[in-house]
């Protein structure tokens, strides 16, 4: 049953990136049409700092992450390397959309 349920986990995942990926190219093409820049200062900046934050935070959490797998390498407890992997890219992603959504939502509540 494990061994079934990765493979559509990371096709699931992989098809999600697709179509987010597709909504992004489309908005963003859709803007241009309509004279928009695709990023400007303020966006710019904000995505400066998520990044920053998102790679701290990313390092550490990976840091944490070998820490829990040497304490479980020496119960004789291991993990395979790719869903390893793929967990610790999603987790990374996922604190940069969260770093991304709170500066943004952030920034436009101190700005009204």
């Amino acid at each position: 049953m494990d061994e079934t349920i990765w493979p559509i986990v990371v096709l699931v995942t992989v098809v999600a990136l697709a179509l987010v990926a597709v909504v992004l190219v489309i908005r963003a093409l859709r803007d241009m049409r309509n004279g928009l820049p695709l990023q400007d200062e303020r966006s710019r900046a904000l995505n400066a700092k998520a990044g920053y934050y998102s790679f701290y935070m990313s390092s550490y959490m990976t840091l944490a992450l070998g820490v829990i797998f040497i304490l479980l390498e020496d119960r004789d407890i291991t993990l395979p390397n790719s869903e390893l992997l793929f967990i610790v890219v999603a987790v990374m992603g996922s604190i940069h959309l969260a770093f991304s959504t709170y500066l943004n939502r952030r920034g436009r509540r101190s700005s009204t």
